[in-house]
């Protein structure tokens, strides 16, 4: 059985019933619980939202990191190195980063949470966000966690995540700042091109990623 149709017979709900909860008919509800069509990040949300459900639930089990189990001792590692041991489920996961041409804006809230990563790791206001769209597939696949330092500066061939002043968000490559532009890069159609700086709210850097 699907986890979506496991969790929507849970809820008590039809496939009618829970289309019509995220906007959508039942054949799309069908498809999903069938494997005819993908789950995108977006779609995620809005069923996990229906259903009282973490993200995760229903976008993979983000919980599993939690169950490797460390086999190298302190004593073997070399001389200086330590051992992470992996944080608290704590980094809020909050909205979705278009990486097309999409309007998804950050959420104030957590619309799920995630595992924080060593590089992390006490970093005040971090954040993680869903990519979804396709301009980017070389770089993210649609559904995979963006980790978003918000104090590290972005350089150029990095990743980054960039809000308009508008609320949009949208994931690209940096190639080059200049005192009057962002020059950016996507992979779906290959292009190249210009955000002005004073159409950009904020642009973070993107220091990592999980597939959920």
């Amino acid at each position: 059985m699907s986890k979506i149709k496991e969790l929507r017979q849970a809820a008590g709900l039809s496939q009618a019933a829970l289309g019509a909860a995220i906007g959508a008919d039942a054949m799309l509800i069908s498809r999903l619980e069938r494997g005819e069509r993908r789950l995108s990040a977006e779609t995620a949300i809005k069923l996990a939202a229906a259903l009282s459900v973490p993200v995760g639930q229903l976008m993979g089990d983000a919980g599993i990191v939690a169950s490797v189990k460390v086999t190298q001792s302190q004593d073997k590692l070399p001389a200086g190195a330590t051992l992470y041991t992996p944080g608290g489920r704590d980094l809020p996961i909050r909205g979705l980063a278009m990486g097309g041409d999409g309007h998804m804006q950050m959420s104030s809230d957590a619309v799920d949470w995630t595992w924080r990563p060593p590089e992390l790791a006490g970093v005040k206001h971090a954040f993680a966000l869903f990519a979804t769209g396709d301009s980017m597939e070389d770089a993210v696949m649609e559904g995979t966690i963006l980790l978003v330092h918000p104090h590290q500066p972005v350089r150029p061939r990095d990743l980054c995540v960039i809000e308009l002043v508008s609320g949009e968000l949208i994931v690209k490559r940096l190639l080059r700042r200049t005192a009057k532009e962002y020059q950016l890069r996507q992979y779906n159609p290959p292009m190249d091109f210009a955000v002005a700086v004073d159409e950009i709210r904020h642009c973070w850097r993107v220091c990592g990623t999980q597939m959920p």
